[in-house]
This record gives C-alpha cells, sequence and structure tokens, in this order.
C-alpha cells in the first residue's frame, strides 16, 4: 500500500499543476465520515491530502455502504461553493457492501 501511496503522491501533483484543485476524503464504513473536507485549507495541497490518506485503516467488517459515501461526497461538492469545477469521485472499496443494489444505483 505504500508504494501505491507514493504514487498517489506524484500523480495528484501533477494532476494539481497550474489548477485550482481540492481533494476531499471520505472514510466509511457502516456510515460514511469526512476525514477531509474538500473546503479544508490542506484540500488543496497533494503533499497534504497523501499524508491524510497514508493515516487510512481498514476498519471493522460490519458492513459498509457505498451509496451513503457517495451521498456525502455529493454533499461536499454542493459545499465547495465551486459550482463550475469539475468533480471527480474515486471510490476505494474492499468489494463488501451492505446495500441494496437499487440504493447504489440511485446515489450514483
Amino acid at each position: 500500500m505504500i508504494d501505491v501511496i507514493h504514487n498517489y503522491d506524484v500523480h495528484l501533483e501533477n494532476i494539481s499543476e497550474e489548477r485550482d484543485t481540492s481533494y476531499g476524503i471520505i472514510t466509511f464504513h457502516r456510515y460514511p465520515d469526512v476525514l477531509l473536507p474538500i473546503v479544508s485549507p490542506f484540500a488543496s495541497r497533494p503533499e497534504k491530502v497523501v499524508d491524510y490518506i497514508k493515516i487510512l485503516r481498514t476498519g471493522t467488517k460490519y458492513g459498509s455502504s457505498p451509496a451513503q459515501a457517495f451521498e456525502l461526497a455529493v454533499q461536499q461538492f454542493i459545499s465547495s461553493h465551486h459550482p463550475t469545477s469539475n468533480k471527480l469521485v474515486i471510490l476505494v472499496h474492499d468489494g463488501i457492501s451492505t446495500d441494496l443494489i437499487a440504493e447504489t444505483l440511485e446515489a450514483r
């Protein structure tokens, strides 16, 4: 995982170069939680974003809800005050979901 993180650092810096780019990080298991708000002062600094990614750990195996994480991501986009900016969600998941298929499709 550490090699992957180092690669993210390079890619995030390349993506952010000469752009007004902000990143947000949402963790999720049963309920989603904003680890790094998209409006945070650190959200536009790729090296800080990678630091936040490095502290992520796998959690309990009680279930996870990608649909709720997507819904929280939408709320973050709305609160970011950049209505014309491009928006991208990268979902990293262990493949185990407690969502119903309909909930996941609706969240898209």
